[in-house]
Formats: C-alpha cells, sequence, structure tokens
C-alpha cells in the first residue's frame, strides 16, 4: 500500500520499499517463497522500477544516491539498476 501511494508524489520512497523487499528476499527464504506466491502484488513493484529505469537515458553516475539525496524523486543509479536485475529474480 505504502508503494501505491508513494510511487508518484515519493518515488524515491517508493524504491526504498522495493529495495528493502529484494534484500530481505534475497536473505529470508520464507520471504522470497512468499513473494513468488503473491507475485501478482510483487510483478508490480519489478514493472514500476523497470519503467522508472527506463524512461529517460541515463549515464551512470557515481555521486548520485537513492540513499543520501533529499530529493522525492527516484534517481537512475547503477545501484538501483542491480535491484532491478535482483527484482526480477524473486
Amino acid at each position: 500500500a505504502l508503494m501505491h501511494h508513494s510511487n508518484h508524489v515519493d518515488s524515491s520512497r517508493c524504491y526504498q520499499c522495493v529495495k528493502f523487499l529484494v534484500t530481505l528476499a534475497q536473505k529470508c527464504p520464507t520471504a522470497k517463497d512468499y513473494f513468488k506466491e503473491n507475485s501478482h502484488h510483487w510483478s508490480w513493484a519489478v514493472q514500476w522500477l523497470q519503467k522508472k529505469m527506463s524512461e529517460h537515458y541515463w549515464a551512470p553516475q557515481s555521486n548520485v544516491s537513492n540513499e543520501t539525496s533529499t530529493a522525492k524523486t527516484f534517481q537512475r543509479t547503477i545501484s538501483a539498476q542491480v535491484r532491478v536485475i535482483l527484482a526480477e529474480d524473486v
């Protein structure tokens, strides 16, 4: 629910939720199984992240971070690119 609410208003917060869930699924087999069983909810998050990554051309920058940015907009970073791949694997 938080991700659906924040994805237009605060895409950076939505990304943090996706990142947390991807990390959780990597470290907890029970969570990964839950996401697989409820893939209709998870697929929305993966599609949202894929869309954000493909909206505009971007050059990877090492000085941009979704962790430290105070902006409410999603930043396309190398780390976010890795999260897309990991999210697709869940």
